[in-house]
């Protein structure tokens, strides 16, 4: 059977990639886990469609608790976000120490 070419990767192989989004604790600990988007799916999009996006709408995490998300996101007072661009001495400490929290997720 003929598949159509938009199911194609820019090499020529087929697209079976899958959108992973996760979210872990300081521990490295996985607290979310999200696969059901195409692999070629845009952070913000994705996270827009997730169980966890209508969870944070309807007022469900936690008072005190925050998610950190990398420059795809859009930053929102649940979600910090890292400054992007010329930014102030303040903004850029942030920044800083907001990527160094962020790796855990990297690492895990």
């Amino acid at each position: 059977p003929l598949i159509p070419r938009h199911k194609y990767m820019t090499l020529g192989f087929l697209n079976v990639c899958t959108y992973v989004q996760a979210i872990c604790d300081a521990r490295q600990r996985s607290v979310f886990v999200s696969m059901d988007m195409p692999g070629a799916t845009h952070d913000s999009r994705a996270f827009s469609f997730s169980a966890l996006w209508a969870a944070l709408q309807i007022g469900l995490l936690i008072s005190g608790y925050y998610i950190l998300g990398d420059a795809a996101y859009h930053g929102t007072c649940q979600i910090f976000t890292p400054y992007i661009g010329n930014v102030s001495a303040e903004e850029s400490v942030f920044s800083f120490y907001h990527s160094s929290i962020r790796m855990c997720i990297e690492c895990s």
